[in-house]
């Protein structure tokens, strides 16, 4: 049934810093609430706003998923759901396909934020211990990044001079480095301040 895809992640659950709402209690419903949705639907709209809107006068080529990973995080922490990502992905999408009727964003910027959502959602699917919860956000975040890499080198190869403008030659050094440190970095730093790398201990009451 498409609800149990929505079905609480345990392990995502129990590693996570924020306890909001019954989707983390042990009889958390298969199907994600309203105000589940809402907030998943909010996390995603703000990465894309942050993406699209700020601009953190860095100068390095895919530092982009830096302003929009830690609102994917704070999502998947407070809904700890299957799927999370890619409703996150949704709202990120349509998101950012309005914001840029009126604002530019780049190729590699608008491609990592749109994947990010999905290999979320596959790197914690492939998680089965609870310190590869907070690693599954670097490797997702190094994944997007790879695709926003892919696409901006192919877009420079085809002629089209995107983002700082530079030519592929030029570019591309640079750019293999930065594009992983970048998602790898910003997807490290926001599994480690969303999730524990172990799980809270349960609180036990002490006998005389």
């Amino acid at each position: 049934m498409l609800a149990d895809r929505f079905a609480l992640n345990p392990l995502v659950a129990a590693g996570s810093r924020i306890r909001f709402g019954p989707a983390t209690g042990a009889n958390a419903s298969a199907r994600p609430t309203v105000r589940e949705l809402a907030i998943l639907i909010v996390a995603g709209a703000a990465a894309a706003a942050t993406v699209v809107i700020a601009d953190m006068g860095l100068r390095i080529p895919g530092h982009a998923i830096l302003r929009g990973v830690l609102f994917m995080a704070l999502g998947i922490a407070l809904v700890p759901r299957r799927m999370a990502g890619l409703v996150m992905g949704a709202s990120a999408m349509g998101t950012a396909g309005l914001l840029s009727l009126g604002l530019h964003a780049g190729a590699g910027s608008l491609t990592s934020l749109l994947l990010l959502g999905p290999t979320l959602d596959l790197a914690l699917w492939a998680a089965r211990r609870s310190w590869q919860v907070p690693l599954a956000f670097g490797a997702a975040g190094l994944a997007a990044n790879a695709g926003a890499f892919a696409v901006q080198a192919g877009l420079k190869a085809s002629g089209f001079a995107i983002g700082s403008g530079k030519p592929l030659a030029v570019w591309l050094p640079t750019a293999i480095v930065s594009y992983t440190v970048c998602g790898l970095v910003a997807g490290l730093v926001s599994g480690a301040i969303c999730f524990r790398f172990r799980p809270k201990a349960p609180r036990t009451s002490k006998q005389d």
